[in-house]
């Protein structure tokens, strides 16, 4: 009986858990602009990616914006008018990497 019951928890605990894209879920913050973070969720069999930044045309007032996410090859991939933007997770550090202006990277901290 006990064996049944320690094997159903670990099911249950398997099943329960994050699944393909888990890594990327939670509350990120930029690292070098504390103003600026992300907030990445399950919607569906996809994700839902809130970016809040300060909008430059409202004098840096935040301002969030919604993204539907996808991950393919295991980079969460947005869709956007030029082509697709892919994040990707670095497990090492736990921060996601994200394409930014002029061909540089911006790195985001998971929010513990």
């Amino acid at each position: 009986m006990k064996k049944i019951l320690v094997m159903s928890v670990a099911l249950l605990l398997a099943a329960c858990g994050g699944g393909q894209g888990s890594e990327y879920l939670g509350k990120w913050q930029n690292s070098k602009n504390a103003k600026s973070s992300l907030e990445i969720v399950r919607n569906g069999d996809s994700f839902l990616v809130n970016e809040t930044k300060p909008d430059f045309f409202s004098k840096g007032e935040l301002k969030t914006s919604k993204f539907p996410a996808v991950l393919k090859d295991g980079v969460l991939q947005i869709q956007a008018g030029m082509g697709a933007v892919n994040i990707g997770h670095v497990k090492e550090t736990d921060t996601l990497t994200v394409p930014g202006g002029m061909g540089g990277t911006i790195e985001y901290a998971r929010i513990k």
